[in-house]
């Protein structure tokens, strides 16, 4: 800036200024320019869907900014992945885990794996660790990967492998402030002043949350041995019947809550097509104190309450998924002990090959099945001419534009 005749200051650019103007220009140009190619981008695109599908004209709405339209959940790149979520007690069926985690996962990768399929087995025998259940968490594990299977998986995502064993009934860790109120206040069982004092210490009221819940006290080494040997049976006692969630009862085994809480899944998918599969093993002898001491196989035997629950588990089951393509598939072996003495064992190599081949039979079709889907929507991405990688980075963009606009809504 130099001073005038008249003592005002005017500009004299600088080498340096008018490099820095003729850049910023050319900046300017280039955004224009991509500015006028994305809107071609649209009017494009939007021709070519044009009297398509509804998914379509979802596309049509999103690509015009339309971030917060319903219909959004429509248009996202589907999974082409398989993610099953494996479901039973486990002392009894150590060997179809086994078998599952082994060979039949090895086998059906080799298929998927070129086609960048990934195929998962989620085995809770190392999901639930020992710090889960000293803070009553095991539920809350097993519910964590029950949802992200029926998300990230293309066709079915539960396998129950349930038998004759019932399995833990724990307690859950949290519950609503009113439904424990209600539920303790309409109690008149025996030893009622004993178990409610009982609740109060251990389920321990969290004021700060909305709305107000009971949380059940951590174990420790202080208080664990209370726990498993006294608090259990009689807070549960005090609290069978209470649904801490929906359609979930307090009373009933995490087995059960898992295949309740994937029926309810699988009822309110938006697919037609079932995805839960219950390989249903029945074993011709009776179980007896005599080849199942340990009760590894069957802990209901003896105990009317624990029948029941298995019997009604079992009859919800058969009701939801006898009628449906694949529901249950049935397989059978002779003893426990062919079971338990498997080595050189012609009944138990006989009964573990038809549980491998049938289970790979249905899910060397759903790997087939998603192969095809995915070529298909790589090449034409839901039924709008556009391809699947030019859709995948559409939706990249639309996915930040998104979380933006819902900041300022």
């Amino acid at each position: 800036m130099k001073r005038g005749p008249s003592d005002t200051y005017q500009y004299v650019p600088t080498n340096s200024n008018r490099l820095l103007l003729v850049e910023l220009q050319s900046q300017l140009a280039v955004t224009t320019r991509k500015k006028e190619e994305s809107m071609q981008l649209v009017e494009d695109t939007s021709e070519k869907l044009a009297g398509k599908t509804a998914k379509c004209t979802a596309i049509d709405h999103v690509l015009r900014g339309g971030f917060l339209i319903e219909e959004l959940n429509l248009w996202k790149v589907p999974s082409f992945n398989l993610k099953y979520f494996v479901s039973s007690t486990f002392t009894d069926t150590h060997e179809e885990r086994n078998v599952i985690m082994t060979r039949l996962l090895q086998e059906l990768n080799d298929i998927a794996s070129p086609h960048g399929i990934d195929i998962t087995f989620v085995d809770m025998r190392w999901g639930v660790k020992d710090e889960n259940t000293d803070d009553h968490k095991t539920w809350d594990a097993c519910k964590v990967e029950l949802e992200r299977c029926n998300i990230e998986s293309r066709e079915t995502f539960f396998i129950s492998l349930q038998g004759q064993k019932y399995g833990y009934r724990p307690l859950p860790r949290e519950i609503m402030k009113s439904t424990l109120d209600d539920h303790v206040n309409m109690y008149y069982g025996s030893e009622r002043d004993e178990l409610i004092a009982l609740a109060k210490k251990w389920y321990i009221l969290d004021s700060n949350s909305i709305p107000p819940k009971y949380v059940l006290m951590k174990l420790d080494a202080s208080n664990k041995a209370e726990y498993w040997n006294n608090v259990l049976d009689k807070l549960r006692k005090l609290l069978t019947g209470l649904m801490f969630e929906d359609q979930l009862y307090i009373g009933d085994s995490v087995t059960n809550w898992e295949a309740v809480y994937a029926l309810l899944m699988n009822d309110s998918s938006t697919t037609s097509n079932n995805r839960v599969l219950w390989m249903k093993r029945e074993i011709d002898d009776a179980i007896t104190d005599v080849n199942d001491p340990k009760r590894d196989f069957d802990d209901a035997r003896g105990n009317v309450d624990v029948t029941n629950r298995l019997n009604n588990l079992v009859a919800a089951m058969t009701t939801k998924l006898q009628g449906m393509d694949n529901g249950v598939i049935t397989t059978s072996i002779d003893s426990v002990l062919s079971i338990r003495n498997k080595t050189n064992n012609a009944a138990f190599s006989s009964y573990i090959e038809e549980f491998l081949n049938k289970l790979k039979s249905l899910l060397r079709a759903e790997v087939d099945r998603v192969i095809q889907s995915k070529e298909a929507w790589f090449n034409d991405a839901f039924g709008s001419g556009l391809t699947g990688d030019v859709c995948i980075d559409i939706l990249h963009h639309c996915s930040f534009a998104r979380e933006k606009v819902i900041d300022f809504t």
